[in-house]
């Protein structure tokens, strides 16, 4: 009976270290799936849903306080443009490097597809980089253009690639 209980003792103990190995190895995947490959598409989502956040607060405060808009441009490190009638009213490009405000294309499809909100990628010529742009009628008279630039995370997911084989070496080991 003792030698039993002891064959079981050694099955239970490898059980248990086989499940943690495979649970240890289960988090490592995941961790590499969030923090390098999924990294650039999660960024994206994330600067949409705060360019849409910022436009919402925005409406929800709306004058002609420029004050105001300058210190959320800044806050958020995006470009504002409030176009009415076509006619740009306010620019927050004085305070903001890159900012796609002079890029009529963009707000000519905009205008033209009846949408009352678009979210557009583009390639920003001045720095090749990606930028995002939301664009969002106010009323009738008055659209709100914000965009932001999606900024390179090459260096970001290389540092987190070597973190991720030093903390997988040491896991493993």
């Amino acid at each position: 009976e003792w030698v039993t209980n002891l064959k079981l003792n050694k099955k239970l103990k490898s059980h248990i270290w086989l499940y943690l190995i495979i649970f240890t190895l289960i988090i490592i995947l995941f961790l590499w799936l969030f923090q390098v490959i999924f990294i650039n598409k999660y960024y994206e989502l994330s600067k949409i849903d705060q360019i849409k956040n910022t436009t919402l607060k925005i409406i929800r405060n709306y004058s002609d306080d420029s004050e105001y808009l300058d210190k959320i441009s800044y806050e958020d490190n995006i470009c504002i443009e409030i176009v009415k009638n076509k006619m740009t009213v306010y620019s927050s490009n004085e305070s903001n490097r890159g900012c796609l405000t002079s890029n009529y294309k963009y707000k000519n499809e905009f205008y033209n597809s009846g949408e009352t909100e678009q979210t557009i990628k583009l390639i920003n010529p001045l720095f090749n980089t990606k930028t995002l742009i939301y664009a969002r009628k106010y009323n009738d008279d008055i659209t709100i253009f914000v965009n932001a630039s999606l900024e390179p995370l090459d260096t970001t997911i290389n540092i987190l690639s070597n973190q991720l084989i030093i903390v997988s070496f040491i896991v493993i080991i």
